[in-house]
């Protein structure tokens, strides 16, 4: 993290004067006073422009407000840089814009501002609270190992390109609500080793471009509500201390929380992921919360995860992807294979067993996808007559199927049995038939006593047909009672 050391003071900042011409803010801003130094800055900021690209400018960024530079505005500059910092340079509106290893002593206010060169904010000190509301960035911003004492505002800041926060430290609360990093996936923006000792709110924001928060601190809440990741977003070993929010949230791409702690409560619940989501030895100390949370074309990467024993998600076809549909090659279907068995063990062990047999019906149409040749066959069947055990519809259709079957194929020998053919004889044949058919799938009750076992010995088809019978009923009969008892056991 930053050292606190001697640095510039802002009242010999040039580009502070200039931020500030009708004076300085003290403990809180004054609305009045911030509306002339934004006005000054923007008008300053935007001298060499057309109308043209001003109007462009106005487009892009509603609400902007670009004075025209007028001489009595250019003599107000003059007079101040005359009064505060006498022999000093106005800067130029052409080059970068310069605070680095500034320290801001009073409560600054560049709400709104128009930052149409590179702004460096690099090793900074803010004293009191930062107010950057609705500001523009349209080239880079570096905040490279800042240091804000107080609270900070970023709502609703457009950065256009890069935005580097690497290694800075927020002491009290930063928000970062509705503020636009990048654009057209472009412009990555980094939070990398950044503590935050305060609460942290992204609400709503969005980041066009790679999103890095590797090895950032949040020691107080972070809120991400519904905040989107439309490039990768990196977390790798990040800390969550206090209460996480990522609920309704969506990444587009490639979210890698590997090696993260979550400490405290996490809320995915509505999340959506619709690229790799890697919580590879990720570790959950306290209840999380995936529910209504949709892993669109990929099963999230468990390997090594902690998730904790009260974790919660939602066990429902349309909230997980599609096997049929998944991608191969690569240990796709075998990391897809694993992360459904490790659910599968985490809904055991809180006694959920429709969520459990949920995610083993998936781990077992992954291990259906990756056999081959006559493995394939066994898996194939166990999911066709009894969705993997789970249920007890399709098995009792494939009895009643098999007995009308088997029915058919005794009625003509039966029929033979009989001299002359009439109503009662095909009704007392069909009825045999029925009954020697019903008999060959449940043989453990010992029905064929009722029958005349001389029979069998006048055909070796029959002999033959008879012993599949009761094989298929044995298999169909077992899935029967194995969809029952997960349908209906304790629960």
């Amino acid at each position: 993290m930053s050292q606190i050391k001697t640095k510039r003071s802002a009242s010999k900042n040039p580009f502070y004067i200039m931020a500030t011409i009708y004076g300085e803010n003290t403990d809180e801003i004054d609305l009045s006073l911030h509306r002339q130094n934004r006005d000054v800055w923007n008008a300053w900021a935007c001298q060499g422009l057309s109308k043209d690209e001003k109007d462009d400018l106005q487009k892009t960024y509603q609400g902007l407000i670009i004075p025209d530079w007028t001489k009595d505005l250019q003599k107000t500059v003059n007079d101040a840089f005359a009064k505060r910092l006498p022999g000093g340079p106005i800067p130029s509106h052409n080059n970068d814009i310069d605070f680095k290893d500034t320290d801001f002593e009073q409560t600054v206010g560049f709400g709104g501002f128009l930052f149409l060169k590179n702004a460096d904010f690099s090793d900074v000190h803010f004293t009191n609270e930062a107010y950057f509301c609705s500001a523009k960035f349209t080239n880079e911003a570096y905040f490279y190992s800042a240091n804000f004492m107080a609270k900070a505002c970023f709502t609703s800041v457009r950065f256009k390109s890069n935005a580097d926060f690497k290694d800075a430290e927020f002491t009290e609360e930063v928000n970062f609500y509705g503020t636009h990093f990048g654009t057209h996936s472009q412009g990555t923006v980094s939070f990398s080793e950044v503590v935050f000792n305060g609460d942290a709110i992204f609400s709503f924001a969005i980041f066009e471009g790679y999103a890095n928060f590797i090895e950032a601190k949040f020691k107080g809440k972070t809120n991400f509500l519904k905040v989107e990741f439309r490039s990768d977003a990196e977390f790798w070993s990040t800390e969550f201390i206090g209460e996480t929010e990522f609920r309704g949230v969506v990444f587009d791409r490639l979210v890698n929380l590997q090696n993260s702690r979550f400490e405290a409560n996490s809320y995915f619940h509505g999340a959506q992921f619709y690229g790799i989501s890697c919580f590879t030895d990720a570790s959950f100390a306290q209840p999380a919360n995936f529910e209504e949370v949709h892993f669109t074309n990929r099963y999230p990467v468990l390997k090594g995860t902690n998730l904790h024993s009260k974790t919660t998600l939602t066990a429902k076809a349309n909230h997980w992807p599609k096997i049929a549909e998944y991608l191969r090659g690569s240990g796709k279907l075998e990391n897809a294979a694993a992360s459904c068995a490790h659910l599968r063990h985490n809904m055991t062990a809180q006694g959920l067993p429709d969520d459990a047999h949920f995610f083993f019906r998936r781990e077992m149409g992954c291990k259906l996808a990756m056999a081959g040749g006559v493995k394939k066959l066994p898996l194939w069947l166990y999911g066709k007559l009894s969705d993997y055990g789970y249920s007890y519809g399709r098995p009792l259709g494939g009895l009643i199927w098999l007995w009308l079957l088997w029915t058919l194929v005794y009625t003509p020998y039966f029929l033979s049995q009989e001299q002359v053919e009439t109503l009662a004889t095909k009704t007392t044949a069909l009825a045999k038939a029925a009954g020697l058919s019903f008999a060959n799938i449940f043989v453990f009750f010992g029905f064929h006593k009722r029958f005349d076992m001389k029979w069998s010995g006048d055909s070796n088809w029959l002999i033959a047909f008879t012993g599949l019978e009761t094989i298929l009923g044995f298999i169909l009969l077992f899935f029967l009672g194995l969809g029952l008892r997960n349908q209906f056991r304790l629960k």
